[in-house]
């Protein structure tokens, strides 16, 4: 499950990434979540964690990997 929040036509200011990898486990999902820069401190990445954090919940997931990058 990807959500994308475009700013208008083509113009993407971050994204939400939901996703169960095949060699994983039932109920382990892994999610990625990113922003622009340019639109950081807005709430726009707490709101895209929350939409993926509550599809996790839907679908039962009982563990959520996640990578977090110093970059």
């Amino acid at each position: 499950r990807t959500i994308v929040a475009e700013i208008d036509e083509g113009n993407f200011a971050g994204y939400s990434r939901l996703y169960h990898r095949p060699a994983a486990a039932d109920g382990r999902l892994y999610f990625d979540v990113a922003v622009d820069p340019t639109w950081r401190r807005r709430g726009l990445g707490s709101m895209l964690y929350d939409d993926a954090f509550q599809a996790a919940q839907a679908h039962k997931a009982t563990i959520l990997d996640a990578d977090v990058y110093d970059n």
